[in-house]
């Protein structure tokens, strides 16, 4: 039988560990530096995975120095995607936009994207909690 104090410590970690599992609707927070000054016709590299673990649970959008993609303004770009995992895959969608890895495939994508004013997502099609975001300008 479990007491009342240890069942509100019970629902206190529940309610913590899903907020750690991407259950809330707060931004993704950014480790390392931010993309700055990128313009149309730019190279852009999304990835799943890391180079130590492909399967690892991270997703990323970054410019060619290896920055965070946060903001861009409108236009062409360039989206080469590095998806080494046969867990993961990387969609990227919003506004005119639509392109993914599959899931089981693994190996490099390249997709020519338009970006118009409004809000981008990248994300794991399986792991959802898996996820970035991209505001055009």
């Amino acid at each position: 039988m479990i007491r009342r104090p240890a069942r509100a410590l019970l629902a206190t970690a529940l309610i913590v560990g899903l907020a750690a599992c991407g259950g809330s609707d707060e931004p993704d927070e950014v480790d390392g530096p931010v993309a700055t000054g990128i313009a149309p016709g730019a190279t852009l590299l999304g990835t799943v995975g890391t180079d130590e673990n492909a399967d690892a649970f991270e997703i990323g959008l970054t410019d060619e120095s290896g920055a965070t993609v946060t903001t861009l303004p409108a236009g062409d770009y360039t989206v080469k995607v590095s998806d080494p995992s046969r867990i993961h895959n990387f969609v990227l969608s919003g506004e005119g936009v639509d392109a993914a890895t599959e899931v089981s495939g693994t190996g490099e994508q390249t997709f020519s994207v338009t970006f118009t004013a409004g809000e981008y997502t990248y994300v794991c099609d399986p792991h959802p909690s898996m996820s970035g975001s991209i505001t055009v300008t």
